[in-house]
């Protein structure tokens, strides 16, 4: 009697154990959940682990490696969070904003507006501009690689030369993705005439992971011929992948500035910086490390 009490004892408390077991797993599968939902690093496997893929990030994400403003800091225009670049200090001394993407908040605009320099700016997805201004004036164009304007498209270089010749501009991108069809279309003499590129420049790691970056590659390189790349961020919504052992932010924000009107020096700065914001308030911001990818620095001729 005592054995089959003793042993009845023992499966119940094993059947308890095991149901805690359970309970607690549950649990930290839950934590984990969350964990993962509030990261800024979902990490995917498949085809973008794949050996195949390690030349192809590291060529598409030398191009991108950042170096420092010589005798020059930067500033953060715009929004804190989703709708704020970083810029060259100088900002300033340019005499007119392009600006591609508005959205629901043109803040970036304003903050040109507001110092007397004339923007326009380019959104055919939306009904009316968030905030207006007297300095800012709004095209319902879609930009593309050619110009249509039975279609209301026009290229960056149609946008560009709206401005007139000896105007001295900069350049804001954020059109989800259009962005490598519209500067590999425009001529680098029109490129030529920007003093610094701000945006948002979409789907690196998708493209890696499937093998179809040729055309963001194409576009880094061109813009190499006359701009070094002086800040990087993160973009935390869309997170990150690992690529043939590189981890490549699915967006980048990206501030290119002109060899023709700046100098250069080897960055020591870490990213993301004191100057940069989280795109999504409450989801950590991406880790970026010094995003060093290239084997040396120095200035392209």
């Amino acid at each position: 009697m005592s054995m089959r009490f003793s042993l009845s004892s023992k499966i119940f408390r094993t059947k308890y154990l095991v149901k805690r077991c359970l309970e607690e797993t549950a649990e930290i599968r839950q934590l984990l959940y969350r964990l993962e939902a509030s990261s800024a690093l979902p990490f995917e496997g498949g085809t973008a682990w794949s050996p195949e893929l390690k030349p192809i990030a590291q060529t598409l994400l030398a191009l991108l490696s950042p170096v420092s403003l010589r005798g020059l800091g930067k500033v953060r225009l715009g929004s804190e969070h989703d709708g704020g670049y970083v810029v060259p200090a100088d900002w300033e001394r340019v005499q007119g904003l392009v600006s591609l993407g508005v959205g629901l908040e043109n803040s970036f605009d304003l903050a040109f507006a507001e110092r007397g320099i004339q923007v326009q700016s380019y959104d055919h997805s939306i009904k009316a501009l968030p905030q207006t201004h007297p300095s800012i004036r709004w095209y319902r164009e879609k930009i593309a690689s050619v110009d249509q304007p039975n279609r209301r498209e026009v290229s960056l270089t149609q946008a560009l030369a709206r401005f007139g010749e000896n105007i001295s501009l900069a350049l804001k991108m954020d059109i989800e993705g259009h962005e490598y069809a519209a500067l590999l279309a425009c001529p680098e003499r029109s490129l030529g005439r920007v003093r610094f590129i701000t945006g948002e420049f979409h789907g690196l790691a998708s493209a890696i992971a499937a093998n179809q970056s040729l055309p963001i590659t194409e576009t880094f390189s061109k813009l190499k011929q006359h701009f070094e790349v002086v800040h990087i961020h993160a973009n935390n919504l869309a997170g990150c992948r690992l690529c043939g052992g590189f981890l490549v932010p699915q967006h980048l924000e990206i501030t290119w500035a002109n060899r023709q009107y700046y100098g250069f020096q080897a960055c020591n700065e870490i990213f993301p910086t004191p100057l940069d914001r989280p795109n999504l308030p409450g989801k950590t911001d991406l880790f970026l490390g010094t995003f060093q990818h290239g084997t040396e620095w120095r200035i392209h001729s």
